[in-house]
């Protein structure tokens, strides 16, 4: 199994469609994917840390697929 099928297919642990945000656990890795992180960065730590609080878990990668600026 290729490692882009490992991750489709591991479990949604949390997800805020609202961010784009979704943490999956790959081979128990905690990783969280978001899309696009164009100017968001502080939303998506606070998301982040939102979604470790509530589910009890500690998110170990972020990826960011898509633009990312980090400064406004």
């Amino acid at each position: 199994m290729s490692n882009e099928q490992q991750m489709m297919d591991a479990p949604v642990l949390a997800e805020d469609s609202a961010a784009g945000l979704q943490v999956r656990s790959v081979k128990g890795v905690k990783v969280a994917v978001v899309g696009c992180g164009h100017g968001e960065l502080d939303k998506m730590y606070e998301t982040l840390a939102y979604m470790e609080k509530q589910n009890g878990f500690k998110v170990e990668l972020l990826l960011v697929c898509g633009d990312f600026q980090a400064v406004s």
